[in-house]
């Protein structure tokens, strides 16, 4: 190994620690969203398991934005 390369190490380190810290945030993000989006759907009288794999599938964030828009009025009882 040369110098350069010696060097970079703790820089290569650093960047795939945070960039495997950020992947397992947007994971986290997508199923606590998409879990959301389940009790909500159920809550306002809709299929949750439905909505849930529509916002996930969707490509997430479109498909959170089409429910957050779309989603009908809350079901009182």
């Amino acid at each position: 190994m040369g110098i350069i390369e010696i060097l970079l190490l703790p820089f290569v380190f650093i960047m795939w620690l945070l960039s495997t810290l950020f992947g397992a945030f947007i994971a986290l993000l997508v199923l606590l969203t998409t879990l959301w989006a389940f009790f909500d759907a159920r809550e306002r009288g809709r299929s949750g398991c439905l909505v849930s794999l529509l916002v996930f599938f969707l490509l997430w964030p479109l498909g959170l934005i089409l429910w957050i828009v779309l989603r009908p009025p809350r079901a009182y009882r």
